[in-house]
C-alpha cells in the first residue's frame, strides 16, 4: 500500500525538529476524542483515491506517536498538546472551509490553531488561525498528502515547519455479537445500496445470524479457526447460536460460496475466485471439500471475515471476506487465498449487478446493514429536561417459587442504602410492585448518555448509583429489550421505562404543617404485638435530659413543632436532546430539608437530641446544640428519619445526607425493653418506617351552607359518567355545587358538596334498580368501593374502576343519594337501598358516613377538600379527572365562585334565617334543624308534616307550586319540577 504524507502545524516540528524536543512546558492532558482503538493495528493509511473535501477525517502519524490536542482556554478552539499520544488518545482531525486546495482542521467541533510557533496556550493566542495550502505543483486535488505545506495566515508563503506525518483512519473487525446485535442480538442482514441496479438475487438479505468459527473446531476437522459462518436466523439457527453441537448443526441452514455456479461475467477472472454466486446447505453438507455429486460444499467456503475499513469516512460500509476458498470439486488444493465478496455491476450500462466474488474491492459495492433495531436518542431523550424512568423489568415468567426469588421479572430497579459503614453505594437492585412507591426517587433513573449501538447509561435519582447497557426498540412503545445490566439473570429480557411525572426523595413540609405540628409514628409488621410506637416522654414531664421513650399509647405521643434547620439540593447531569445531538446539562435539584424536633412548653424550647429533650437556653444556637433530622421517602413509600450530626452547616451537600451508610431512627425490641436508637438506613429495621400524623389542617371555609362553583386554575369542578361511575373531573365551566354544612358545631366543619338530579322521567323520586331517592350526586371518597370485603372470597378485593388510570389513587366519584337524617346517608350499594351513618347496625345501616364529608381548608389564596374519612388525602387533578392523593404539594385549590342556584334547581323566596330550595321532585330546607316544617300544595293539602332532624333536609312533593311554613318563620313558596 502506497504511503501518504502530511506536514503537521506543530511548532516543535519547525525545522524538521522533533517531537520529543518539545521546548514549552506540558499541559495537562485535555483529550478531545477518544477512540476505542488501542493498538496501532487499529489503523491504516487513508486510500490513494481519497479527495480533499469537507468532511474528510483522519488522525495524524509520525512513525511511532500520534498527535492529540487540548483545548485553548475560554475559547472554542483547539491547539497541540504537548505529550506524545498513543493511538488510544489520537484526536481525529476533519477537513473544513475547503477551497481551492486550502482548508482548516476542525477536531470534535472546534478549530486547530497555533500562535506562529507555538501552541495556542491562551484566547489571544488562537486569534492567530493555521491554515494548509497544497503546493501548486500538485495538480490534483486527491489526499496526497506528500504535497501539502502549512502556512500562518497573513504571512502566505512562509514555510512555518516541514516536518511530515501520515493521515490514517481507524479500522475494525466485527465479531459475531457486533453483528448480531444489529437486530436485538438475534441477527443482521446485508445490502449493497451503493450499486447503481439492485441486484435480483440477494443471499445476503435475509435475517442471519454470525456465529464464531472457532465454536466449530471440534466438529468440523480441519476447518478454519477463525472467522464467521452465516446461518439463517431461524428456529433451527436460533438454537444452534445458543448451543453448537451434532445434533443443531445439521438443523441449521449455512450461507455459502457456490463453486459451482459462476455468473462468467467478462470482465471477472473466474480462475481467480471472481464471478461465484452464493447458496445456502444444510450443516450436513459441509465437509473438508467440495463434493458436487452429494451438495457437499467445503468448510472455508462458508467463512467470512466482515470489517469497517474506514471508520471516519465510510462508517457503516462493511467488507466482506474469505479466505482459502475451493473452487474445484473434490480438490483441496484448489483455493483461492483471498476474495472479497460484494455488488458487482456490469460496466456496459450498468443494467445488470450481482452479488458475487472479486480479488479486491475496487469496483465492489460494499455491505451495509438492512437496519438495526439499537435505542435511539430520540427515543429515550427529552429536548428541554432530563429524562427520568422507572424500570420495570419483563419478560420470561419464572416456572415456580424458587426461581421467582432470584428472577427480576415483574419487578422494578431499584437502588437501597448501604446496612455496613462506607460511603459507596452498592449495586442496584430488584423489587416487586407492592414494595414500591414508583414516586420514589430511589426507584427513578434518569438518563446520562446515549451513544452508539443502544449504548445508554442511568444514574439513580436519589442515590447516584450508576449502570450501563444497551436497549433494543421493540413494537411495543415504552418497551425495551435489555442487554448487559450488570447481574441481571435470566427472564428479564424486556424492560419498560415509564416515564416520572412526580419524585419524592426527602419530606418537603409546607409552613402550616410545620405549623401545625405532628406526632412520629413508627410502623411494625401485622406480626408483632405492637403495631405502632409513638415518642413519649420517660417521667411524663418536661425536665432537662428528659429521655425520649417509646409508647404504644397514642395519647401519650409528643406533638413535634418542625424548624427548618437547612436546605440542600442535588446537582445531576443529564443528558437531553438538542436538534440531533446529545448535549448534557448540570442542575440543582430534588431538594432535602433538614428539620429541628421542637417542643415549645412552659414558655421554653426544647429540642430533640441523643434521644433526649435538650433544653435552649439564652444565648445557645439551635445549630451547635440540637440535632438535624431529614425524613427521606423509602422506596415502598413510608419514610425514614435519617439522624444527622449536629453543626450541619452550609459546607455539606446533598451526598452528605443521601448517603449510603446514613443513619436513621428506630425503636428496637418493643416486647421487652424497647429504646430508641439508630442504625443504617439499609437495615429496615422493624420499626424504622415512619408515618406524621398531623394535628390541625387549618383555617376552614365558614361553617355555613351555600350554593358555589369550584374552580381551580386548570378548570373548574364538574363530573360526567364513565361506565356507570359519576367521575369528578375538570371541565371549562363548573356546576353549581350544594356546600352543606354536615357538623357545623365543630372546632374545625365538615361540608356535603353535592349537586342536585334532574327528575326521572315518570316523576318517580326511585331509581329503575329501586335504589333511594334520586335528589342529588353526592361528592363521595371512593376508597371503601375500590378497596372491599368479598364475602365470596373471604377476602378483601379491589375494583380498579375506582382508581385513576394509571395510578392507584382513588377517584373522586359523585353517588346518587339523599340526606335523611343527621348524619345518615341514604344511597344504593349493588343495586340495594342502603342507610350509610356514622357507625355500623347490624339490619339497620351500614358505616361510612365520613367518605361524604370533606374538610375545605384555606391553602394560599383558595382552599384545598380533604375527606373527613382520610384527611392526609386531598382533591387533586391528574389529566383532567379528579381523584386524591397524599401529595400536598399536587392538592387542587379552588376558589368559590358565586354559582347558579337554578341550575338544575329552582330556589324558592327565602326567609331570613331559614332557606327553602324547590328542586326535581323534591324541596330542600336549610337551617331549621329541630323545627317543624309543613309542606302543602297550591290548594292547601298538608303534604308533609315533620320535625327536621338536619340543617339540610329533603322531602319529597309532587311537581308544582308548594308552600312550606317553617316554625317561626314566614311561608315560602317553592317550584318543584
Amino acid at each position: 500500500m502506497n504511503k501518504r504524507i502530511f506536514t503537521l502545524m506543530a511548532a516543535a516540528m519547525l525545522l524538521g525538529a522533533p517531537m520529543s524536543d518539545l521546548a514549552f512546558a506540558a499541559d495537562p492532558v485535555q483529550s478531545v476524542m477518544t477512540l476505542r482503538a488501542a493498538t496501532a493495528e487499529d489503523f491504516q493509511d487513508i486510500a490513494t483515491d481519497v479527495k480533499l473535501a469537507n468532511g474528510l477525517k483522519f488522525v495524524l502519524q509520525n512513525s511511532s506517536y500520534y498527535v492529540m490536542v487540548k483545548e485553548v482556554p475560554e475559547t472554542n478552539y483547539v491547539t497541540l498538546n504537548a505529550n506524545n499520544a498513543g493511538p488510544g488518545n489520537a484526536s481525529v482531525f476533519e477537513i473544513r472551509n475547503y477551497n481551492n486546495k486550502t482548508f482548516e482542521l476542525w477536531v470534535d467541533g472546534k478549530q486547530f490553531v497555533m500562535n506562529g510557533t507555538s501552541a495556542a496556550s491562551k484566547a489571544e493566542d488562537a486569534k492567530n488561525k493555521v491554515f494548509v495550502a497544497m503546493k501548486s505543483s500538485n495538480a490534483t486535488d486527491k489526499a496526497d498528502f506528500t504535497a501539502i505545506n502549512t502556512y500562518v495566515v497573513g504571512s502566505a508563503g512562509v514555510n512555518v515547519f516541514s516536518v511530515t506525518v501520515k493521515a490514517q483512519t481507524e479500522k475494525a473487525a466485527l465479531t459475531a455479537d457486533e453483528l448480531n446485535a444489529n437486530l436485538s442480538g438475534k441477527g443482521f442482514a446485508f445490502q449493497f445500496p451503493s450499486v447503481v441496479v439492485t441486484p435480483d438475487k440477494n443471499p445476503f438479505g435475509n435475517q442471519m445470524i454470525a456465529i464464531d468459527a472457532s465454536k466449530f473446531t471440534s466438529l468440523f476437522t480441519g476447518a478454519p479457526t477463525t472467522g464467521l459462518y452465516f446461518v439463517v436466523a431461524d428456529e433451527a439457527g436460533a438454537k444452534l447460536a445458543e448451543t453448537v453441537n451434532k445434533e443443531n448443526v445439521k438443523a441449521a441452514t449455512f450461507v455459502t460460496l457456490n463453486p459451482f455456479a459462476n455468473f462468467n461475467i467478462t470482465s471477472l477472472n473466474t480462475t481467480a475466485g471472481e464471478g461465484y454466486d452464493f447458496t445456502t446447505v444444510k450443516g450436513d453438507k459441509l465437509a473438508a471439500s467440495n463434493v458436487k455429486k452429494d451438495g457437499k460444499i467445503a468448510y472455508a467456503n462458508a467463512v467470512y471475515t466482515v470489517s469497517e475499513e474506514d471508520m471516519y469516512n465510510a462508517s457503516g460500509e462493511y467488507t466482506i471476506k474469505m479466505s482459502n476458498v475451493q473452487l474445484k470439486d473434490n480438490d483441496a488444493s484448489s483455493t483461492v487465498s483471498a476474495i472479497y465478496v460484494g455488488a458487482y455491476a456490469l460496466t456496459s450500462g450498468g443494467l445488470k449487478s450481482y452479488i458475487t466474488t472479486k480479488d479486491d474491492v475496487k469496483d465492489l459495492s460494499l455491505a451495509q446493514t438492512t437496519g438495526n433495531t439499537y435505542a435511539k436518542a430520540s427515543n429515550l431523550l427529552k429536548t428541554n429536561d432530563a429524562a427520568i424512568y422507572t424500570l420495570y423489568f419483563m419478560g420470561t415468567r419464572p416456572e415456580n417459587p424458587a426461581d421467582a426469588k432470584t428472577s427480576w421479572y415483574g419487578k422494578y430497579l431499584v437502588s437501597e442504602y448501604g446496612t455496613t459503614t462506607g460511603t459507596t453505594f452498592g449495586a442496584a437492585t430488584t423489587a416487586a410492585p407492592a414494595d414500591v412507591d414508583v414516586n420514589s426517587a430511589a426507584a427513578q433513573w434518569y438518563v446520562t448518555s446515549v451513544g452508539e449501538k443502544g449504548a445508554v447509561s442511568f444514574k439513580n435519582y436519589e442515590t447516584g448509583v450508576e449502570f450501563d447497557c444497551k436497549l433494543y426498540v421493540t413494537d411495543e412503545a415504552g418497551v425495551y429489550e435489555t442487554r448487559n445490566i450488570s447481574g441481571t439473570p435470566a427472564g428479564a429480557e424486556l424492560v419498560r421505562l415509564a416515564p416520572v411525572s412526580k419524585t419524592d426523595a426527602f419530606l418537603e413540609l409546607t409552613d402550616a404543617q410545620m405549623r401545625q405540628g405532628a406526632d412520629l409514628i413508627f410502623t411494625g409488621s401485622a406480626a408483632v404485638t405492637v403495631e405502632n410506637v409513638y415518642m413519649g416522654l420517660e417521667k411524663g414531664k418536661i425536665e432537662d435530659a428528659a429521655k425520649i421513650k417509646p409508647t404504644s399509647d397514642s395519647d401519650a405521643s409528643i406533638v413535634w413543632k418542625f424548624e427548618k434547620a437547612n436546605t440542600f439540593k442535588n446537582k445531576i447531569e443529564y443528558a437531553y436532546l438538542s436538534g440531533n445531538e446529545v448535549k448534557m446539562k448540570e442542575v440543582d435539584t430534588l431538594a432535602v430539608s433538614t428539620y429541628y424536633l421542637v417542643l415549645n412548653k412552659e414558655d421554653k424550647q426544647y429540642g430533640f437530641y441523643n434521644f433526649a429533650l435538650d433544653e435552649l437556653k439564652s444565648g445557645e444556637s439551635k445549630a451547635t446544640v440540637w440535632s438535624q433530622y431529614a425524613f427521606k421517602k423509602n422506596v415502598n413509600g413510608t419514610y425514614t428519619i435519617v439522624a444527622l450530626q449536629n453543626k450541619l452547616g452550609a459546607e455539606y451537600a446533598y451526598a452528605d445526607i443521601a448517603r449510603a451508610d446514613a443513619l436513621c431512627l428506630y425503636v428496637g425490641d418493643v416486647t421487652t425493653s424497647p429504646a430508641f436508637s439508630t442504625t443504617f438506613v439499609g437495615n429496615d429495621a422493624e420499626y424504622s418506617h415512619v408515618n406524621m400524623g398531623f394535628v390541625d389542617l387549618g383555617e376552614s371555609l365558614e361553617a355555613k351552607p351555600r350554593h358555589a362553583t369550584l374552580n381551580g386554575e386548570e378548570g373548574a369542578i364538574s363530573f360526567k359518567d364513565n361506565k356507570g361511575i359519576l367521575e369528578g373531573i375538570i371541565a371549562a365551566e363548573g356546576l353549581t355545587f350544594w356546600l352543606d354544612t354536615a357538623d357545623s358545631q365543630a372546632d374545625l366543619p365538615t361540608f356535603y358538596i353535592s349537586k342536585g338530579i334532574a327528575a326521572a322521567e315518570d316523576d318517580s323520586v326511585e331509581t329503575k334498580a329501586s335504589a333511594p331517592a334520586v335528589l342529588r350526586n353526592f361528592m363521595y371518597y371512593a376508597a371503601d368501593s375500590a378497596y372491599f370485603w368479598n364475602e365470596d372470597k373471604a377476602n378483601y378485593d379491589t375494583d380498579k374502576n375506582y382508581y385513576l388510570a394509571g395510578t392507584e389513587d382513588v377517584k373522586a366519584i359523585f353517588r346518587p343519594s339523599a340526606l335523611v337524617g343527621v348524619d345518615t346517608i341514604k344511597t344504593s350499594v349493588n343495586e340495594e337501598t342502603v342507610l350509610v351513618s356514622k357507625a355500623a347496625k347490624k339490619d339497620v345501616c351500614v358505616a361510612g358516613v365520613e367518605n361524604f364529608k370533606f374538610y375545605i381548608t384555606k391553602a394560599g389564596n383558595g382552599y384545598v377538600i380533604s375527606p373527613s374519612a382520610n384527611p392526609s388525602m386531598y382533591l387533586y387533578n391528574l389529566n383532567g379527572k379528579l381523584g386524591f392523593t397524599d401529595d400536598e404539594t399536587i392538592a387542587l385549590v379552588v376558589t368559590l365562585g358565586a354559582g347558579d342556584p337554578t341550575a338544575n334547581e329552582s330556589v324558592a323566596e327565602a326567609v331570613e334565617s331559614v332557606k327553602v330550595v324547590g328542586g326535581n321532585g323534591y324541596v330542600e330546607i336549610q337551617g331549621a334543624a329541630g323545627k317543624n316544617v309543613v309542606v302543602t300544595n297550591i290548594l292547601g293539602k298538608v303534604i308533609a308534616n315533620t320535625v327536621l332532624t338536619s340543617d339540610n333536609q329533603t322531602i319529597n312533593v309532587p311537581a308544582g307550586i308548594v308552600v312550606v311554613a317553617v316554625e317561626g318563620e314566614e311561608a315560602a313558596k317553592a317550584v318543584v319540577k
